[in-house]
């Protein structure tokens, strides 16, 4: 079922007059008219999302930032290596996490800078963005390079931060699909749309959807 086929299924239990969910129905009845419960019906609507979100019916969206700080022809890196059940054990990656509740991408970038790496961002160019397309997943993540910002660096929990000259960055152990995006970066291209496509985490392929 997709999710124009769930939205289908619960337009017609709507048109029934009746949403069954653990045999439950939501009409009220008031002067000779009937009417939804709305409380019930969304409570039971969130079940119907629980239920199919379980069979991977609704497909998760992830929203992401990631930002490679620059000085000296160098770009600070992490590697992965504190977590044993981090997805990116042993990777080495820019600096970033996941974009909260409410929050604007850039100020969540920011935000993870500093509570990764311990420095201030001054200023900073969004150079582009990155669909992770998987089995039962979409993650879209903004990326960014700033060289302009203060403080000292400190230890990370996540990792081991290092600065690694840009012409060996390519010798690190890094996810074949960040090599796509990480060679526009280098190319200076100013901005770029490029979709990665993954089967259970294992790289397949790229696709370039716009660049300046």
């Amino acid at each position: 079922m997709s999710k124009y086929q769930l939205y289908d299924f619960i337009e017609f239990k709507m048109e029934d007059g009746i949403i069954y969910h653990g045999n439950i129905t939501h009409i009220k009845e008031k002067n000779g008219k009937f009417f939804y419960d709305v409380k019930s019906v969304f409570d039971n609507l969130n079940g119907i999302i629980e239920d199919v979100w379980e069979e991977n019916i609704i497909r998760k969206y992830i929203e992401t930032v990631l930002c490679y700080l620059e000085r000296d022809n160098k770009y600070l890196m992490l590697l992965r290596n504190k977590r044993q059940n981090d997805i990116n054990l042993g990777k080495w990656i820019g600096v970033g996490g996941h974009v909260e509740y409410n929050e604007e991408a850039d100020d969540a970038m920011v935000r993870e800078v500093l509570e990764e790496t311990g420095v201030t961002i001054l200023d900073y160019d969004k150079r582009g963005i990155v669909y992770f397309i998987d089995n039962d997943y979409t993650m879209v993540m903004h990326v960014y390079t700033s060289n302009s910002f203060s403080g000292f660096i400190h230890p990370c929990d996540e990792g081991t931060l290092s600065w690694i000259s840009k012409d060996k960055i390519f010798d690190l152990n890094l996810w074949e699909g960040d090599k796509v995006f990480l060679k526009e970066l280098m190319n200076n291209n100013p901005y770029f749309e490029i979709e990665l496509y993954y089967d259970n985490n294992e790289y397949k392929g790229s696709k370039k959807l716009w660049h300046i």
